[in-house]
């Protein structure tokens, strides 16, 4: 349910720390926007299909998805600059958000697949998951593992993510 998504999303955002980012009620109301597009896009096709496998007593579920930093970054960038956010703004801002994103995901798992093993892509940035936030790659339960592209001989593929401890 789509409208739940947006809520808990919401909810699990540090509200305080994001409305005083600026002191301006139209960038406020833009925020409350921004949480609905995210929490729709990251949080409830990953639900939508948690509950698909469910129903269907999926023992091992596939998530090649994702989203970094690095993809949301540039089309939230422009509008919220027009409010006067400063780069720094923004970054915390998309922080919280794949933060909260990877937080509803871990639940939605728990919830909804809590026997099925889940492995998820580690995703194709170039980037360690130790220290970039990706969702759903980065989630913390005991029934997912998120695993890397390799070429032929085991090697890292170029493009993969990577980390010591949140890829394997």
């Amino acid at each position: 349910n789509n409208n739940q998504e947006v809520t808990e999303a919401q909810q699990s955002v540090d509200e305080e720390k994001m409305t005083n980012l600026l002191d301006d009620q139209s960038f406020n109301e833009q925020m409350v926007g921004f949480a609905n597009d995210v929490a729709v896009s990251l949080v409830a096709s990953v639900s939508n299909a948690l509950v698909y496998s469910s129903q269907k007593n999926a023992r091992v579920i596939n998530a090649s998805l994702g989203a970094s930093l690095e993809n949301i970054a540039p089309g939230i960038a422009a509008t919220f600059a027009q409010y006067g956010a400063t780069d720094r703004d923004i970054l915390t801002i998309i922080k919280m958000f794949l933060a909260a994103a990877i937080g509803l995901t871990e639940k939605r798992l728990k919830e909804y697949s809590p026997n099925a093993l889940m492995v998820i892509a580690a995703g194709n940035s170039s980037a360690d998951n130790d220290r970039e936030l990706f969702t759903p790659a980065n989630v913390n339960v005991d029934n997912a593992i998120t695993v890397a592209a390799t070429f032929d001989r085991h090697a890292l593929a170029s493009v993969s993510n990577y980390g010591a401890t949140k890829v394997h």
